[in-house]
């Protein structure tokens, strides 16, 4: 069942369409329940239409009087492509973001899909920031670079992700490195367009703000991880974040750039998966990594995969102060 919460510019209160969802040829045929104040409408190509009947609720049907209407509509309309009417596109979009904004933000974003090839360079230490990126599947990392060239992970990027966020609070140009750990797809929109949409301090502000937070509360989580928790702890944990934004638990990653990301060497990263191998939670050859036993690797992990997991899960419900 896919609900979508319909907005309405002359309501003073959203009302529901419950869509039940039946098999059958394309387009889909979706049968549509109605209920509001004023009385039943239909969507039609993505905007209401009102419909004569009974005053209080119901619902409309050529044939059996005040039952069911059924609606054809293209399954472009649930694609990411154009919609009007301020529908809330939940089953749409996998980005917790853009799964949250309504159909007018979408298109004045101006989306543009994007895949993200295997270490794709998304960013660089000086280099301007000129698209925002909404990751749907895969995981990117960002990264502190320094001048012999080693590198420490200092942010993780998924599917509740926007990549370059933080132009819209006035950075141009980027202070570290981005680039893709899991190769996937997503959207991408010009920072103009996405900076126009910030200024009106709506919904838009509010979820780019929220995500600044959560990005904080990981930078700072993870630091403190590493300076208490021992090694095998903070693989764990890492491994645990990775799947969990990857929406996977296999995939290509060798020692070397695991002990990057830690901010260790080799050989401690070698001997830490050792153990998560032999207790059964972990396999891995030949740069490819498997978690077999989730529940046993968060069981060997540190407390900080559950604060850093519940705030990148939850963030688009945290309260924030819109900037007027």
């Amino acid at each position: 069942m896919l609900v979508v919460d319909y907005k309405d510019e002359g309501l003073s209160t959203p009302f529901q369409h419950v869509c039940f969802l039946f098999s059958g040829g394309m387009p889909p045929i979706r049968h549509f329940r109605a209920k509001c104040a004023i009385g039943p409408r239909v969507v039609r190509d993505g905007h209401a239409t009102s419909i004569n009947g009974p005053s209080q609720g119901g619902v409309y049907d050529a044939e059996h009087n005040w039952r069911f209407v059924s609606i054809e509509i293209a399954a472009t309309h649930w694609q990411g492509r154009r919609r009007r009417g301020g529908a809330v596109l939940r089953n749409v979009f996998k980005n917790s973001v853009l799964r949250s904004l309504d159909s007018d933000i979408i298109d004045r974003l101006g989306l543009q899909p994007v895949k993200f090839e295997l270490m794709h360079e998304i960013e660089y230490p000086g280099s301007p920031i000129e698209r925002l990126y909404f990751v749907e599947e895969g995981m990117a990392s960002m990264t502190t670079t320094f001048k012999d060239g080693s590198q420490v992970e200092v942010g993780m990027f998924g599917y509740e992700s926007v990549i370059g966020v933080s132009a819209l609070m006035g950075t141009k140009k980027s202070l570290n490195r981005v680039y893709t750990q899991i190769a996937g797809h997503g959207y991408s929109c010009t920072v103009e367009s996405a900076r126009k949409e910030y200024s009106l301090g709506g919904e838009f502000q509010t979820l780019g703000l929220r995500y600044v937070q959560a990005q904080l509360v990981q930078a700072i989580q993870s630091a403190g991880c590493n300076a208490k928790h021992n090694f095998e702890q903070r693989l764990a944990r890492w491994l645990l974040i990775c799947a969990d934004r990857a929406h996977s638990t296999r995939f290509k990653m060798s020692h070397e750039f695991l002990a990057d990301m830690l901010g260790g060497t080799r050989p401690t990263v070698s001997t830490a998966a050792e153990v998560l191998k032999q207790k059964g939670l972990i396999e891995y050859s030949r740069g490819e990594i498997r978690i077999i036993d989730v529940p046993g690797l968060r069981n060997t992990s540190c407390e900080c995969y559950e604060v850093i997991k519940n705030h990148l899960d939850n963030f688009t419900e945290f309260d924030a102060v819109r900037i007027a």
